[in-house]
């Protein structure tokens, strides 16, 4: 594995500026035919690369064209049921079916590099995740291929967890094919300047009265880097030049606050920002970054008098209601841990995932097989405990698996990985957490490793996608920058 010191840049501006008007483009025109006026020039851009024999740079604008977009229909967001065909942005637009222009360039680049070999070091963290990522689609597939075969497993949900660890590892083996020193600056500074361009353009749309449906609330419309944008709080310690990190930080929270995030925005949020908090009185940090941590520990103190005289007023606003609720459902959550009399006191969206585990646990604990490597994609469970009685499962099943009482592809790592992978996946998954965690220090992207692997896999294809490309460039390190020197 190559091992790169920070460069002559960070993130270029111009970048930034480019990225902000892909991504500005596909949220406006986003469900419309319109932004075949955006995602057409994409591809045929890509398309030219590739006749050029320029298939570094292709999969490079592939990867930038794919994560600037939003993956989820507005109806998808309200009525998760709702089909994903109806999308013309460059990661979406079909040809047939699920079968997407996506998929032909990202296969069609798969061939050209098939005989490159894998460069990043077989050390590495990078290589661990492709071999896992490649253990979890191997069991998933074959116990999937058995299901549907004797025990009448779900086939879209088969198909549809099958897409996603194939994209998934499809990119993860290219960028270790294209790993050099250049390709790994190139990278960071592209997710940087995306993580950078995403928030500021979720703003712009939202003065300018662009805004979406949750409900009957207005919120701000976010592609899934924007989720992502927070960890650049971290740039004050390991960046020379952390202005602009720090204001699209500061957007962040806002469109957060705003209700654009939802739940697990709110998690995500809150632990990068415990986090940062707390290294400011890291040994660690201390060390390497005297100056910067002294800074935030100045300015940490008013902060939490302002927050405190603040929240009153804020928590009283109606205007704020989407994001008390979801900060109520996440407090509420942990009811859980005081057993079964409590569940009914959860919210809705944590309790469904509870149940889940519980009835997951409850059907593999009786088959040692299943318990350790799971039943495949496709698989489902059943409600042993009838804790789904009068709950409204709309927003996390079909109708046809409530009715049937059979249900399919939980949602959130903790959950949809039991099922599909068994416990031993699971175990294996949160290794690689651990190891990335660790990264931090070195390389904040690599807290990516939490709202993807820890916290949403299985769930979208994108937003893993743009993890899996912040797990590739945290292997440029940073740390090597002292404040101090």
């Amino acid at each position: 594995m190559i091992e790169s010191t920070i460069s002559y840049k960070e993130y270029s501006v111009k970048e930034i500026l480019l990225y902000c008007l892909f991504v500005f483009l596909n949220l406006i025109t986003h469900e419309t035919k319109l932004a075949l006026l955006v995602s057409i020039p994409q591809i045929l851009f890509v398309i030219g690369l590739l006749i050029l024999n320029r298939t570094e740079k292709a999969f490079f604008y592939h990867l930038i064209f794919t994560i600037t977009c939003l993956a989820i229909p507005f109806s998808q967001i309200t009525n998760p049921g709702e089909s994903l065909y109806g999308l013309y942005n460059y990661s979406k637009l079909k040809i047939i079916g699920p079968l997407g222009y996506y998929h032909l360039v990202n296969f069609a680049i798969f061939l050209i590099a098939l005989k490159r070999k894998l460069k990043v070091e077989k050390k590495s963290l990078f290589f661990s995740l492709i071999k896992v990522l490649f253990f979890l689609g191997a069991t998933g597939i074959v116990f999937g291929i058995i299901g549907l075969l004797f025990f009448d497993y779900y086939l879209n949900h088969f198909v549809s967890y099958s897409v996603y660890i194939l994209i998934i590892l499809i990119n993860a083996i290219l960028l270790a094919k294209f790993h050099s020193e250049k390709f790994l600056n190139r990278i960071f500074r592209g997710i940087i300047a995306v993580l950078i361009a995403s928030p500021i353009a979720s703003i712009i749309l939202k003065l300018i009265g662009k805004t979406m449906l949750y409900g009957n609330t207005s919120i701000p419309i976010l592609n899934e880097v924007a989720y992502y944008s927070i960890f650049l709080i971290f740039a004050i310690y390991q960046f020379r030049n952390y202005v602009f990190p720090l204001i699209a930080v500061g957007i962040s929270i806002l469109l957060l606050i705003d209700g654009g995030m939802g739940g697990k925005g709110i998690i995500i949020n809150a632990l990068t920002v415990f986090v940062f908090l707390i290294s400011a009185f890291m040994p660690y940090y201390r060390k390497n970054y005297k100056k910067r941590t002294n800074l935030v520990k100045a300015i940490l103190f008013p902060c939490l008098l302002v927050f405190i005289v603040q929240i009153q007023s804020f928590f009283s606003n109606s205007e704020n209601k989407l994001f008390i609720y979801k900060f109520e459902s996440f407090i509420l959550m942990f009811k859980a841990f005081k057993g079964l009399e409590y569940i009914d006191v959860i919210p809705a969206s944590p309790r469904v995932r509870i149940i889940s585990l519980i009835n997951i646990f409850h059907d593999q604990i009786r088959n040692p097989i299943k318990l350790l490597f799971g039943s495949g994609y496709g698989a489902y469970f059943h409600d042993h405990y009838n804790l789904f009685e009068g709950m409204d499962l709309r927003s996390g099943f079909r109708k046809e698996e409530v009715l049937a009482g059979r249900y399919g592809r939980p949602h959130d790592t903790l959950v949809a990985v039991p099922l599909a992978n068994g416990f031993f996946g699971l175990f294996l998954l949160l290794g690689v957490v651990y190891g990335y965690i660790l990264r931090i220090k070195y390389n904040f992207l690599a807290f990516a490793v939490v709202p993807w692997l820890l916290l949403a896999f299985y769930f979208n294809s994108q937003f893993g996608v743009v993890g899996l490309i912040m797990l590739y460039a945290s292997q440029k390190r940073l740390s090597l920058f002292k404040e101090n020197a």
